[in-house]
């Protein structure tokens, strides 16, 4: 209820924006991917009941996974960067140095070409640490947060759905890389960032696009879930 009520409150704060106003907005958040050996997805039916966790029903994966963090950002039709976090944890210090680096070169973009671009990020921890606050504040980022679990206001949710896509496509078999699974991870970073380069910039500008009708949705099912 209380995440429903927030999104509710995001939507209706923004709900007479022009789609000018949506464009200058640098949608960003991390993904964490994971490559298993899968192979083609396999579906299962069984009976109710236990049968669903009979030894023939249940693919153990967990322990054979490699999993990667990245962080990105999109604005408009126009992609920002993909980084590869290839740290084992992410904190506030991680977060603050890579924004450093790949964010405020963005942000310099955008004040060239629009002005008075707005930053946004979910109220995650790290995004809201002290030290991030002070980052912002220092290098004067004007900043739109948007409340956790409200993937129908962010719609870099659904850039993630097309990266993984293009991730199976172009390298399905990217777990049998030789080396082992710090190899697979390493070679996962160098390739990932080369799919996000062939999202087609529509597929960027759709997502921007629906905005308007995003808020509206929202507002309509009082902050619940959506088609988006």
């Amino acid at each position: 209820m209380e995440h429903a009520k927030a999104q509710l409150q995001q939507a209706v704060a923004c709900k007479d924006w022009t789609a000018e106003d949506f464009q200058r907005v640098i949608y960003s958040d991390e993904c964490s991917v994971e490559q298993q050996p899968a192979g083609q997805q396999r579906w299962v039916f069984g009976t109710p009941g236990e049968e669903r966790r009979h030894v023939d029903c249940v693919n153990p994966v967990k322990d054979h996974q490699v999993k990667l963090m990245v962080w990105g950002c999109f604005l408009g039709k126009q992609r920002g960067p993909l980084v590869p976090l290839k740290t084992g944890s992410v904190n506030a210090c991680v977060y603050k140095d890579q924004l450093r680096r790949w964010l405020l070169p963005v942000l310099e973009d955008v004040w060239a070409a629009l002005g008075n671009p707005l930053f946004q990020q979910d109220n995650a921890k790290i995004h809201t640490a002290k030290l991030m606050l002070l980052f912002f504040e220092c290098y004067t980022v004007p900043l739109e947060s948007y409340p956790a679990y409200s993937p129908d206001l962010n719609p870099i949710e659904h850039v993630w759905t097309l990266l993984k896509r293009q991730l199976r496509v172009d390298y399905r078999d990217l777990i049998n890389y030789p080396g082992g699974l710090d190899k697979v991870k390493a070679k996962l970073a160098e390739v990932f960032p080369l799919c996000w380069e062939k999202i087609p910039p529509k597929q960027f500008e759709a997502l921007w696009g629906s905005m308007p009708l995003r808020v509206q949705a929202v507002i309509d099912m009082k902050g619940w879930y959506t088609r988006y």
